[in-house]
């Protein structure tokens, strides 16, 4: 019983390191043996590997692998996740996959439709095969929101803003109010807290 017990704490432990391995890889491009060995022993404490990680490296990427996430080993010991085929898919029901849908449709053309197609991007894998279809079908049900004309133009300013936001840096621009259009442009600085879409307009509050 007791060496039972063993082998059931090991496998949890290899899972607990191949869980952080597998956030890595999704959050990084790429990322190396010692980023990766370093990473587990952040989250899980110096004594998630022992003596030898390089040892127990991979046999947690083979451990990744049988559970359907394909790590692609290249040169100087640099890790990519590949082909992500989950064996235990999410359980989520048709009318989880449908509502995802409309919510994607819905928000197409705000300041959210790159993140949500990212979303479902990632969603993608974890969804029953036989409901994967309908992520890319038009919804029975629609929802109406507020859009932009197009967002096409200032994508590059609006992405300029979160990457100032994200950071923490400040922003700067120049402005003149629409409803004085002979008046000079004056530039702002500010360091960006918020965006807003209403009415098909984005907007923006800074310091």
């Amino acid at each position: 019983m007791a060496d039972a017990h063993r082998g059931s704490r090991k496998t949890t432990d290899v899972l607990a390191r191949a869980a952080v391995i597998y956030a890595v890889l999704l959050e990084e491009s790429e990322a190396s043996r010692d980023e990766l060995i370093a990473r587990v022993r952040k989250q899980l404490g110096r004594a998630a590997y022992g003596e030898a990680p390089e040892d127990s490296l991979p046999h947690d990427l083979a451990w990744l692998e049988r559970l359907g996430f394909e790590v692609a080993r290249m040169p100087g010991h640099l890790y990519r996740l590949g082909r992500i085929e989950p064996r235990f898919p999410l359980p989520l029901t048709r009318e989880h996959v449908e509502t995802l849908a409309a919510v994607r449709l819905a928000f197409a053309k705000t300041l959210y439709g790159q993140s949500i197609d990212d979303l479902v991007g990632r969603l993608r894998p974890f969804v029953d095969p036989n409901l994967r279809p309908l992520l890319d079908r038009e919804p029975l049900l629609k929802l109406s929101t507020p859009l932009l004309d197009d967002l096409a133009p200032h994508q590059i300013a609006l992405d300029k803003l979160r990457r100032a936001r994200r950071q923490r840096r400040l922003f700067s621009f120049l402005y003149r109010s629409p409803s004085q259009a002979e008046a000079k442009q004056i530039r702002h600085t500010i360091e960006p807290e918020s965006m807003e879409e209403r009415d098909g307009h984005v907007y923006f509050e800074g310091y």
